[in-house]
């Protein structure tokens, strides 16, 4: 009697009310229009073979080792040079800009038809995955329940209510859901920053620079643990 009573007080994992039917997703046709053809490049493989050959040159002579300047000649070569990279900086990203943005656009408008099916889906994936792992803790649960009272039945010489029980434990199987791998892993929340250990905390290395950035050049920032370094500066005008 004990057994049955056992046997009523563990309840089963509950199944959906309802049956869920999957429907084929609908068909997604892009139309060739403007928004959704390739765009072709404007400029050409010479142009920028030639722009690129003139840079190398430049680019050779600043990375030979021991490079620094020593006599007007020099002082005055490198102030041409670098007005004349400025130049060629300014020219060519503004035209990367004007090639690559109808491309940009492009994909833009087919990610905007793309990433709703794909974002959609993965959270459809994570929920139902979430509820296969709550739902196999809760049948891990009651089969470990429907064990245990079949041994003390077992034990309290009731082999009638012991097969009983055993045969409730069996009800739902072991096996987990079919091509589908569950696990659990731990998700950080931090809640305290205060009492967190200086080991798991991570110097802002880009407000230390923001910080030297805004130090006059003739004052020395200050910050334990951090060394810095004066470097020359330069503005093509």
């Amino acid at each position: 009697m004990a057994a049955r009573r056992r046997k009523a007080e563990v309840a089963a994992p509950a199944a959906p009310a309802t049956a869920i039917v999957l429907a084929p997703p609908p068909v997604l046709a892009l139309e060739p229009t403007p928004e959704t053809v390739a765009p072709s490049f404007a400029l050409t493989i010479a142009e920028l073979q030639a722009v690129t050959n003139e840079l190398q040159q430049y680019y050779m002579v600043i990375n030979l080792p021991g490079f620094a300047l020593s006599t007007p000649e020099q002082a005055e070569w490198a102030n041409q040079v670098a007005h004349r990279a400025a130049e060629l900086e300014k020219t060519w990203e503004a035209r990367r800009k004007a090639e690559v943005g109808p491309f940009n656009k492009l994909v833009k408008t087919v990610n905007g038809h793309f990433n709703p099916i794909v974002e959609c889906a993965e959270t459809i994936k994570k929920a139902c995955g979430k509820a296969l792992g709550a739902y196999e803790d809760a049948k891990l649960a009651y089969r470990q329940q429907a064990l245990q009272a079949a041994q003390q039945s077992y034990l309290a010489g009731d082999t009638g209510a012991a097969t009983q029980a055993l045969a409730v434990m069996n009800e739902l199987g072991g096996d987990g859901p079919a091509g589908i791998s569950l696990g659990k892993k731990w998700v950080a929340k931090i809640v305290n920053p205060e009492l967190v250990p200086r080991e798991w905390c991570c110097p802002d290395e880009k407000e230390i620079n923001r910080h030297a950035r805004e130090t006059p050049a003739h004052e020395t920032p200050q910050i334990p643990g951090v060394e810095f370094v004066l470097e020359h500066t330069s503005t093509v005008r």
